[in-house]
């Protein structure tokens, strides 16, 4: 879409022409290595956009896809548009249809990465398997099968009435007598 709106003059520039201004000069953005350092950043910038987007369905789950992935592209404009031109990393574009016609394409792109994802993606990378009828919840942080093990034998040690006889003994350190 941006192509086509640089072609018709409503845009500045395209996004490979943005992306080339973080590693080439602005005279540069337009010979051949600046198109293609400009296509590959774009390319890393869009892969990362999708990336995160399969990241977040996968903690938070498939339903509302669509405003998920609107939600992530929405972060990216916001970024691309508005964090790095006031911090001086790109400059600021001159028309402010530029930045309306780039938050069309991020909503639409966000979108469509949402939808994309939750059908092509695996079952098993979404706590809402549809499979399974019922949604599960995904833990924020997992620990080890021995952490686990250890915080099972403190619980027993509270509670002395689980805990066999031998086991209390074994933890116990048995008295010796010296012997002469």
């Amino acid at each position: 879409m941006n192509a086509f709106e640089y072609r018709q003059g409503l845009t500045e520039a395209k996004y490979g022409q943005m992306a080339a201004n973080l590693f080439v000069e602005k005279n540069q953005k337009d010979t051949m290595e600046g198109r293609v350092i400009g296509a590959v950043t774009n390319g890393i910038l869009t892969a990362i956009t999708g990336t995160i987007t399969v990241y977040l369905l996968s903690a938070t789950g498939r339903d509302k896809a669509p405003i998920k992935g609107m939600g992530v592209g929405l972060l990216f404009w916001l970024t691309l548009f508005g964090l790095t031109p006031k911090a001086g990393v790109v400059q600021k574009n001159q028309k402010p249809l530029t930045s309306l016609l780039s938050l069309a394409d991020h909503i639409i792109f966000g979108t469509l990465c949402g939808i994309i994802a939750s059908k092509l993606g695996d079952d098993s990378l979404f706590p809402d398997s549809k499979s399974s009828g019922h949604k599960r919840k995904v833990p924020l942080f997992s620990y080890s099968q021995e952490q686990d093990y250890s915080q099972g034998q403190e619980e027993d040690f509270k509670n002395p009435a689980k805990v066999s006889k031998q086991t209390r003994q074994s933890s116990i350190p048995s008295k010796r007598t010296p012997t002469k």
